[in-house]
């Protein structure tokens, strides 16, 4: 998902956390070059915008 997402020229929402389905799509845009942003302060990876 991460990697359609890179390939769409796509950034990614969430609301945070380092685990699961999301924390993985998360990594993988980050680890790609692509913006990750925040939409809470939960806590959260490094690297990411917040909003």
């Amino acid at each position: 998902m991460g990697q359609a997402l890179l390939r769409r020229h796509l950034g990614l929402v969430y609301g945070g956390g380092c685990v699961g389905l999301m924390g993985t799509i998360a990594d993988a845009v980050l680890n790609g070059g692509g913006e990750v942003r925040l939409s809470s302060s939960a806590n959260s990876h490094t690297g990411m915008l917040r909003n």
